[in-house]
């Protein structure tokens, strides 16, 4: 014995919501809870949940695939308008809610035809909210003391600026290809110091590169 329910519209009696049925899929106004969806979810409103979030796809191509769009849909776009956003949160050892690290997209440029973007990284940063980093489309910036660690090797190509709060006020890093073998050569450690006019000169020398590092 089987039985069916008919109906293009069902309402909860206390008007809270309705389930409407289309011919493109199922459309609930009110609060869902299921164990999982099958097909498309859109929803225009927040979605709360517990427990882990997996989207799987059985694409075979070689393309991109599950993606997720986080897309805003501003009707005035704006250079510095800031995007989507992935917080990570967690409490402090009182159980307060906090933000500890969050990554945003950003508008550099929203000219057409010359669009440029951001990616803000943020930390809490002894009890505050930082900006520590932006990845823009022209270059790579640590912000608001945040330090450059590298374990490995790391290689220059052109000439970079280097500022200090140190004793010396500045110092640039030169890669200068002019030189020959003979001027840059040194019997041991391969490395000429010279003070002239207050300025020290430090020549490192290998038998691929050649730099010269001027502290001021």
């Amino acid at each position: 014995m089987t039985s069916e329910i008919r109906s293009s519209t069902l309402k909860n009696r206390v008007g809270l919501g309705t389930v409407s049925f289309t011919n493109t899929g199922i459309v609930v106004s009110g609060i869902v809870t299921a164990n999982s969806f099958s097909g498309p979810l859109t929803s225009n409103g927040d979605i709360t949940g517990t427990g882990d979030l997996t989207l799987t796809s059985i694409d075979a191509g070689s393309s991109a695939a599950p993606i997720i769009n986080l897309f805003r849909n501003s009707a005035s776009p704006a250079d510095a308008d800031y995007l989507g956003q992935i917080k990570f949160q967690g409490e402090s050892d009182t159980g307060v809610q906090r933000n500890y690290a969050k990554i945003t997209g950003k508008i550099l440029d929203a000219s057409n035809g010359t669009e440029d973007g951001i990616i803000e990284f943020a930390h809490i940063k002894a009890g505050s909210q930082t900006i520590t980093g932006r990845f823009r489309s022209d270059s790579l910036q640590l912000l608001n003391g945040t330090n450059f660690s590298v374990a490995g090797t790391s290689e220059f190509t052109g000439t970079s600026t280097f500022s200090s709060n140190g004793s010396r006020s500045r110092f640039e890093i030169i890669i200068l290809s002019e030189f020959t073998s003979d001027e840059l050569e040194h019997k041991e450690k391969k490395r000429t110091i010279n003070k002239i006019e207050n300025l020290l000169f430090i020549v490192f020398k290998n038998f691929t590169d050649k730099c010269f590092i001027v502290f001021a």
